[in-house]
């Protein structure tokens, strides 16, 4: 029997995005395709780190997604008030999202989150 590879992008690189990057790296049913940071310290630390992956630089989420359509999972693991807007987008290319806690900073938020995966049936 043969499973397809969950195929990652990880949307922030900071102590819990790199935490997930190295854990999931280590998995062989994962695959990471691209990792995203926004500071160009841990820009250099990734490239350094996990030279195989693409890495982006920034908050072009819209740009990590088009260049990566194969992926199939996203984990996210910005800061919280910045949930909102990689998770929209997420959900629209990805079934299967990691979205670190808290959901969200504030309950509308919390809510267009639910009611954006419950509408995407993601899991």
């Amino acid at each position: 029997m043969t499973t397809e590879k969950l195929k990652f992008l990880i949307i922030g690189m900071g102590r819990m995005g790199f935490e997930y990057a190295r854990i999931l790296a280590r998995d062989p049913r994962v695959q990471l395709l691209a990792l995203c940071a926004h500071s160009r310290k841990r820009e250099r630390e990734l490239k350094e780190e996990f030279p195989q992956q693409k890495i982006y630089f920034g908050d072009d989420w819209k740009k990590v997604f088009a260049e990566n359509p194969e992926a199939n999972a996203a984990v996210i693991a910005t800061s919280e008030w910045a949930h909102l807007e990689p998770v929209l987008l997420a959900l629209e290319h990805v079934k299967t999202i990691i979205l670190e806690k808290p959901l969200a900073d504030t309950l509308d938020a919390s809510e267009r989150i639910f009611q954006a995966a419950k509408k995407a049936e993601a899991t």
